[in-house]
């Protein structure tokens, strides 16, 4: 059951919205700039954002705070979703020609990267 709605922003915000009443709930502010895509990890406790800053922000979503800063893109990242493995992966896309980001939800090192401009992140 969805409880909110979430959208990325021109000017670098996260605003969150009920769900059913499509009231305004809290705006989430890091970027610095255009966020332009969103995530929530399966059970939805924490949401990805990227941005044209070159900069993937994992946020808690239980106290609304950025938990984690990934970064290595060298252009606009454009998208982000998590996959429901066991290790709940995310991936992120740009048109970089070789990009990495890296790191998981605790802190510890797990980073992959390829020349196609796709990166690899644990966050589970």
């Amino acid at each position: 059951v969805y409880t909110v709605a979430v959208s990325g922003s021109e000017d670098g915000t996260v605003k969150v919205w009920d769900h059913e009443s499509g009231d305004y709930v809290r705006t989430l502010k890091g970027h610095t700039n255009t966020v332009y895509s969103v995530a929530f990890t399966p059970t939805g406790s924490h949401l990805a954002t990227c941005s044209s800053d070159l900069s993937i922000k994992l946020w808690d979503f239980s106290t609304y705070a950025c938990v984690r800063t990934l970064r290595g893109h060298d252009h606009t990242i454009s998208c982000v979703r998590f996959i429901p493995l066991p290790l709940s992966a995310m991936t992120s896309a740009s048109s970089s020609s070789a990009a990495t980001a890296g790191g998981d939800a605790a802190g510890g090192a797990a980073e992959a990267s390829s020349t196609t401009g796709i990166s690899v992140a644990a966050a589970g």
